[in-house]
């Protein structure tokens, strides 16, 4: 039976027609509030009716349906779902940030491997379902880089007028079939403060149930960070870092020509060129250790796989270890932590923002 969305759009209908019984890589581009999710759950209904086994990847990152907000979520679609919501996450991949600007790198990263991952598990059809960043350069590298890495044979493009074109037209030379659909009347517009609720409620429900887990610094590597990555200094050159950074120093280390340092407060530039100067360093990063609280984390397994996302709890610098709030209940498979770029309470509110390369 055809929704509302459908009967008022035969150009939807007739693109969903063409995609049910396509076993193939569909990637679905539109701005913001324009169906993107919708269209994608009505085509995985579809093809579950003509018995495809079908899988959905939810690469849009800060209104996530598929795993919780800042990761990628992969589901297979066993039984028909009202929403992308109803799909159970069977794999996750930890971006980190609730936008893909400056993560460029991590989301294609993770949308290859969910696709990878879903092939894995059997699917006969990947739907890929991406975010609503669509304008500027940055925007036409990322979707051109997903298409890259995805290597889609239909790429479904729902826009108001012809905001995609400067996306799409690099793609008509490229072996895949573009659909281009009109935005429904029926697409309800979301606001920011909307957005930002629903991340709230989302991050709530995932971290509801969480319980602490502690590891060592020794057991664990770091990814995304600088901390944990490098030599730590001796006593009497955290010494001397206070006395010249005038800082309490939780933490000092380097590598060849870097020097990571965790303070409590913003330094005085002409520190850091002393700094730089004694240590024969190219480069002295100092990261407020205010930066670190309530920090999202990916906990990953040996082989990168992402089991769950956590909340960083405290770091104790002295006995070198570092805690975790996560729902993951058995943590020994836990290899990595991946840093994030986002401060989130366990009630889901979001207090901060880290840029990469900040710590």
């Amino acid at each position: 039976m055809m929704n509302e969305t459908q009967k008022q759009n035969p150009e939807w209908e007739q693109a969903l027609q063409t995609l049910a019984a396509q076993k193939a890589r569909v990637m679905v581009l539109g701005a913001r509030d324009v169906g993107k999710t919708t269209f994608a759950a009505l085509l995985a209904n579809r093809q579950l009716a003509h018995g495809i086994r079908t899988a959905i990847v939810d690469a849009d990152v800060g209104q996530s349906e598929i795993g919780p907000p800042t990761t990628i979520g992969m589901g297979l679609v066993e039984v028909p779902v009202p929403t992308l919501h109803a799909v159970v996450p069977r794999g996750i991949y930890f971006v980190g940030s609730n936008t893909p600007r400056g993560r460029m790198l991590e989301t294609v990263n993770g949308v290859r491997a969910m696709v990878a991952k879903a092939q894995e598990a059997g699917a006969e059809s990947v739907i890929v379902d991406t975010t609503g960043f669509v304008t500027g350069a940055a925007a036409r590298r990322l979707k051109c880089a997903k298409v890259e890495a995805v290597r889609p044979q239909f790429v479904v493009a729902i826009q108001r007028k012809d905001e995609l074109e400067h996306i799409l037209r690099p793609m008509e030379r490229r072996n895949l079939r573009l659909i281009r659909l009109p935005v429904p009347e029926t697409v309800m517009v979301k606001s920011p403060e909307m957005r930002q609720q629903r991340r709230v409620m989302r991050f709530f429900r995932y971290f509801q149930d969480a319980r602490l887990h502690t590891f060592a610094l020794s057991d664990i590597a770091c990814e995304g960070t600088w901390f944990n990555t490098g030599t730590s200094l001796e006593w009497n050159e955290i010494h001397f870092l206070q006395e010249t950074l005038r800082s309490r120093v939780f933490w000092a280390e380097r590598t060849t020509e870097h020097l990571f340092v965790i303070t409590d407060k913003v330094v005085d530039e002409r520190a850091l060129v002393i700094v730089e100067e004694t240590f024969r360093v190219a480069h002295v990063t100092t990261a407020g250790v205010h930066r670190f609280v309530k920090l999202l984390l990916g906990l990953l397994n040996a082989e990168g796989d992402c089991l769950a996302i956590g909340i960083l709890e405290r770091i104790d610098f002295v006995n070198r270890t570092i805690t975790v709030r996560t729902p993951l209940r058995d943590a020994s498979g836990v290899a990595i932590l991946r840093f994030g770029g986002l401060n989130v309470r366990p009630d889901g509110k979001e207090i901060g923002v880290v840029k990469p390369g900040e710590i």
